[in-house]
């Protein structure tokens, strides 16, 4: 049928070239821009799965960048207290020299003090000045923190890593029946009158006591005795009654006396020893540890780690609670390491002040207790200045290995495990975003040779009209 006012072939020709422009169109925006969805029309369900999965990927990305930062942090305060175990080895070689007193004289100790303040000064200079961006990190603003409450009955305190958030104000008390003691051997013979000088042997060192004219004489020649062979900054001599009795100055079962008195000079002939009691209590109700005067909660409880130091009083009375007596504040780090709110790491980091090193041995004071002019110096109690030195050898040691478990079983396992996260979640989005290009191409081709045979057809279907002319006897 021959018409004119509308070429239906024309018309099927133009709708079939536009449908194949348009798949052509979308066929290129796929190959130059490489995604299978570029809008919400190409693929709706597709789209919301993809924009999903893009989330969760830039969640990942932060979180692996979030979790490289911690492990920064922590490896920047290990580095750090590294050097600090290096001048503390340091400190505890002078120490002992010092303690070399057949060959040093006062010169030489002094010139060993004068560098022992020097290396303690670096400490805390080290502590001080450690930051990580605008944090400092060793100076104990990032760890949990005990202050003493109860100054009559508590010398010390430090608080565990396992501290509750918040701060706390817990308890100490003793148990019945147990008290710390020193080691001390009582005296049965009097010195109430004069008394000729005698030797007794005191923890193996040959002690010779002077004449005396009465008791407090006779303890005052015994405790220079005492002294001179080198025996006085630990063990002292006190007076009962018209009796002496030798004790050691420190608690606890790590320290004893002994005394063999052949002659029955100050006691009736025969060998004596006799050895300190550790403290037994409590922390907060919960477990705890004795060593000399102080208390350690046990591993497991609420306040693990927690150290309480009483004192000589406090520790030997039974059965008495301190309540109230130290407070605890929690600081700590909370790293995002996760792609949800919920996936995070806490850590604190200890106060690595020489304030805070060597506190169980040294006091409130800690490793300042070693300075020039302070009660364990060089010259006046070098072996309570070693034992505070190991001490706080062994808390820079707790301290680097607590944040090395965290860098190597927390974060640089996290890491791996992010990584490994976000490569099978790119791969999920990539295959339900990504365009198959070898597919595409084909697409492509496809309708750039329908696009020409449809321009071809329609310019045969606009000359198909001019076939009326013949009619018109044209």
């Amino acid at each position: 049928m021959a018409r004119i006012a509308n070429n239906i072939a024309a018309l099927n020709s133009w709708r079939q070239l536009t449908k194949n422009e348009s798949m052509f169109s979308s066929s290129l925006e796929k190959l130059s821009s490489g995604y299978r969805i570029n809008k919400a029309g190409d693929d709706p369900a597709g789209l919301v799965l993809s924009e999903q999965f893009r989330a969760q990927i830039t969640g990942l990305k932060q979180a692996v960048s979030n979790t490289q930062d911690a492990a920064s942090m922590i490896q920047t305060a290990e580095g750090n207290m590294q050097e600090m175990h290096s001048i503390l080895n340091q400190i505890r070689g002078l120490v002992l020299h010092a303690k070399n007193t057949g060959v040093n004289d006062s010169i030489s100790i002094a010139a060993d003090q004068n560098q022992v303040d020097e290396a303690v000064n670096a400490l805390n200079k080290i502590a001080n000045n450690t930051y990580f961006g605008g944090k400092s990190l060793l100076d104990g603003s990032l760890g949990n923190r005990a202050t003493v409450a109860d100054v009559t009955n508590i010398t010390a305190a430090t608080a565990g890593a396992t501290a509750p958030a918040g701060t706390t104000v817990i308890g100490v008390a003793t148990l019945a029946g147990a008290v710390a003691e020193r080691a001390i051997l009582a005296g049965d013979q009097s010195f109430a009158g004069a008394k000729a000088g005698g030797t007794i042997t005191v923890n193996g060192y040959t002690v010779t006591i002077g004449a005396s004219a009465n008791i407090g004489a006779a303890v005052a020649a015994v405790q220079v005795g005492l002294d001179n062979a080198g025996l006085g900054t630990t063990i002292e001599a006190v007076a009962n009654g018209n009796n002496i009795d030798i004790r050691h100055r420190s608690y606890g079962s790590a320290y004893s006396v002994s005394i063999n008195d052949a002659a029955g000079y100050w006691k009736t002939a025969g060998f004596n020893a006799d050895t300190g009691l550790n403290v037994r209590g409590t922390i907060n109700g919960q477990a705890a540890t004795g060593s000399g005067l102080t208390l350690t909660a046990d591993t497991g409880t609420t306040y693990a780690g927690t150290t309480v130091t009483l004192t000589g009083t406090a520790a030997s009375t039974a059965n008495t609670a301190y309540a109230n007596s130290v407070a605890i504040t929690q600081g700590q780090l909370t790293f995002q390491v996760g792609s949800s709110a919920s996936d995070t790491v806490s850590a604190s980091i200890t106060d690595v002040r020489a304030s805070a090193l060597g506190t169980t041995a040294g006091g409130a004071t800690g490793l300042n207790a070693i300075l020039t002019g302070a009660t364990y110096n060089l010259t006046t109690d070098p072996t309570t200045a070693l034992s505070i030195i190991d001490e706080a050898i062994n808390d820079v040691s707790t301290a680097r290995a607590q944040l090395g478990a965290i860098q190597k079983y927390t974060l640089e396992t996290k890491v791996n495990s992010l990584n490994v996260a976000l490569e099978n979640v790119t791969a999920s989005e990539s295959r339900v975003r990504d365009v198959d290009m070898a597919s595409e191409m084909a697409s492509f081709t496809k309708f750039q040779v329908l696009i020409q045979s449809a321009t071809a057809m329609l310019a045969q279907a606009n000359q198909s009209p001019t076939s009326i002319l013949s009619l018109l006897g044209r």
